[in-house]
């Protein structure tokens, strides 16, 4: 059974911000159409923290703007926590079936 826009915005605060916000799940399903600032800090707690986040994705109706979100994403992955990111951000990849994601920034070897 899937789930109400609500249970999405529910379970991001609960897996994605930890009740770290003062943002509530009718906040950001009444918000998240008009506000693109919203969505684009959506997308990035979702990418970086939930658990299902193709489920969660779904609170974004435009599929178009996640597309782009994630090029961008992809495009800018920086030394923090790269493996784990680059494991998500290619499945979201494959998932959305983006063809072209542009190039996955390199990094130089940083030594302390």
């Amino acid at each position: 059974m899937e789930k109400t826009k609500l249970e999405i915005a529910e379970n991001i605060l609960k897996n994605c911000y930890w009740g770290n916000t003062n943002m509530t799940p009718e906040y950001i399903v009444e918000n998240i159409k008009k506000d693109e600032s919203l969505v684009k800090q959506i997308f990035s707690a979702i990418f970086q923290n939930s658990l299902t986040m193709i489920e969660d994705l779904k609170i974004i109706d435009d599929q178009n703007l996640i597309k782009e979100l994630i090029i961008s994403q992809n495009q800018r992955l920086g030394h923090f926590k790269r493996d784990y990111y680059e494991k998500r951000i290619d499945y979201l990849i494959e998932y959305y079936k983006i063809e072209n994601a542009g190039i996955r920034k390199k990094l130089e070897n940083v030594i302390y």
